[in-house]
């Protein structure tokens, strides 16, 4: 969307500095908020955290071509400055007043776990019936949501966006800003324990998603996982508080039905689906139950939507899990091929269960299965517990080796029996040499999972995907 300074300064609450051309025109699709990875006729958003200010960097964005900064100082006195209180807040205001101007019909999700592939599937989906914005990245947050708004595309007829949390009050904030006209939640999980009182609340904080969702057309939609748990005393009692009277509701239990899921031994799921008693099936190269909820969750979009669910599904069988995220990749190693499955970008145990779940319906036709399993983080007190919970789940796996990777990796180890062959690593350290020379065996299938950062194991699947895949 373009502005005209004198409209963009009115909408910032900012005032000019540093001299700048009344007749600039700036465009809000290109915004950037890190100088580092600005681009010619960028707008610059100079934030200020607690760690830095910004504003610092004002004189090396425009060097870089930036056409305009939006900072709380100007210490360089540099031209074409638009001067806010608070640049975040200013950020958040252009993202909001964007919004507020686009008039397709905007999808707004929430969940414990996979909203990235969520949001990333339902446009590819919609993509089949017509041009779709969908946010960037996992930018779900008070900074990511207002940049991805902005950069909206007024000749899409859809938009998707994905809102995060880890407070009560944080989806509140966004959904104020994204306005949603259809508000789903896929699941509720317990992450992010150590900032609630109990379970139960988690479920009410993502339920904010609900309180600003504004009607298109006179409709206002909520999509709600009939699995999740606090369904019934929760997500709905809270989605009709807020007067949304189309309740639509996706699972075993849903309106739109998963009354099945099987992986094949080519690494795709089956998956059928029924709607008012018509049954639906398609290939998902997704794996798994997980995977098989993502596509049920689709199709119940498709079907708020009023779209042909048999083109919807057809688009829905062409989705390629996210790198880390499920992804399903052949790797050749001095000759010999495994079956990489990518699920490293995070592991909660939750997750983590589904993850071995998936792994364990993967037909193996003699081959070896290999879990290579990241520490777990952001579950507080109960880090021991849940590190044993899945040892649990792997001791009575057909898993034949389960390496653990971190401190708390030990507490699963503990749990397996001495059938199966386990390794631990304090971390990854020299563990992609050993996979390479001597643990991985032809056709062996092996499943990465951990916390992204507190564990590392991504980068162990980044190198197994950079020596050889097909």
């Amino acid at each position: 969307m373009k502005f005209e300074l004198k409209k963009l300064t009115e909408i910032l609450s900012g005032t000019p500095d540093g001299g700048i051309d009344p007749h600039l025109v700036v465009d809000t699709s290109l915004v950037c908020f890190d100088s580092r990875k600005l681009a010619k006729g960028e707008i610059f958003f100079a934030l200020v955290s607690n760690k830095q200010n910004g504003a610092k960097y004002i004189s090396d964005a425009m060097k870089k071509g930036a056409v305009l900064a939006i900072a709380e100082s100007n210490p360089d006195n540099a031209k074409n400055v638009i001067l806010v209180k608070d640049s975040l807040k200013a950020l958040q205001a252009l993202g909001k007043y964007v919004r507020s101007q686009y008039k397709g019909f905007v999808i707004g999700i929430t969940g414990s776990s996979g909203k990235t592939t969520s949001k990333e599937l339902v446009a590819h989906m919609l993509s089949a019936f017509g041009k779709t914005y969908w946010g960037e990245g996992s930018f779900n947050n008070h900074i990511g949501t207002p940049y991805n708004l902005c950069r909206l595309d007024f000749d899409a007829p859809y938009a998707v966006f994905e809102m995060g949390m880890d407070h009560a009050g944080e989806i509140s904030a966004l959904v104020d800003m994204v306005r949603p006209n259809l508000a789903a939640v896929t699941n509720i999980f317990p992450m992010h324990m150590e900032y609630f009182k109990e379970f139960k609340d988690i479920a009410y904080a993502k339920a904010e998603i609900f309180e600003k969702v504004v009607p298109y057309k006179n409709r206002r939609v909520a999509i709600i996982n009939a699995d999740a748990s606090f369904v019934d005393d929760v997500l709905i009692p809270q989605a009709k508080k807020q007067g949304i009277k189309e309740i639509i509701t996706f699972g075993k239990k849903g309106q739109i039905k998963l009354k099945n899921f099987a992986i094949n031994k080519d690494c795709k799921t089956g998956v059928d689906i029924e709607i008012d008693g018509k049954a639906y099936h398609h290939a998902d190269l997704g794996l798994g139950e997980r995977f098989a909820y993502n596509a049920t969750f689709a199709v119940a979009v498709a079907f708020a939507l009023g779209l042909d669910i048999v083109k919807a599904l057809k688009a829905i069988a062409g989705f390629e899990p996210l790198k880390g995220r499920g992804k399903i990749s052949t790797v050749t190693l001095r000759g010999f091929d495994i079956t990489l499955v990518d699920d490293s970008y995070n592991g909660h145990p939750e997750a983590m269960r589904y993850a071995i779940a998936t792994l364990g319906e993967i037909p193996k036709n003699g081959a070896r299965k290999i879990a290579i399993i990241g520490k777990m983080a952001e579950i507080g007190s109960a880090a021991e517990e849940e590190h044993r919970s899945v040892g649990k789940v792997l001791a009575v796996s057909d898993v034949d080796v389960v390496i653990g990777v971190g401190k708390e990796a030990k507490y699963i180890l503990d749990e397996i029996p001495d059938t199966k062959t386990k390794i631990f690593k304090e971390n990854i350290d020299g563990l992609f040499e050993e996979l390479i020379n001597s643990i991985l065996r032809p056709n062996d299938i092996v499943l990465i999972k951990g916390a992204h950062y507190s564990s590392r194991v991504f980068e162990l699947a980044d190198k197994l995907l950079g020596i050889g895949q097909k």
